[in-house]
């Protein structure tokens, strides 16, 4: 069942390419289902940039945010309320944020989300989600 309309485009600027973009309909799944149909044992990594819809991902993932396995979720974020819900479902399971450097250092964020992405002067940036 598809869960979430959004929108996304790999062109620069779809605009200046009139009737080159197509819609494409994707059938989705939690990532429950996926983990339990192809047998997967452990996830390490998980990368999330669905338009918004973060945090369908993680109410569809409860259970592997209530683990105590050491998984490393990268997810963008803007300060929109979705991705705010996003943040605070993973926090509530006991997830620290971090924010990324251009090498992919981690560091722990002492200040809101909203707060760092103004300080150095981004409209969103990716965040490390990680609990230990």
């Amino acid at each position: 069942d598809i869960l979430w309309q959004g929108g996304a485009t790999l062109m620069k600027n779809r605009d200046s390419m009139p009737g080159k973009a197509t819609k494409v309909k994707a059938k989705c799944i939690t990532l429950k289902k996926l983990i339990d149909d192809y047998n997967i044992e452990e996830v390490d990594h998980i990368k999330i940039d669905v338009e918004g819809a973060e945090h369908l991902v993680f109410q569809g993932a409860r259970e592997l945010l209530k683990s105590n396995h050491p998984v490393k979720l990268i997810m963008e974020y803007l300060p929109d309320n979705p991705h705010k819900q996003s943040l605070k479902i993973t926090q509530e399971a006991g997830w620290k944020i971090y924010t990324l450097d251009e090498k992919g250092e981690a560091t722990l964020m002492t200040t809101t989300p909203d707060e760092y992405l103004e300080s150095v002067h981004l409209q969103s940036d990716n965040f490390l989600l990680q609990k230990f």
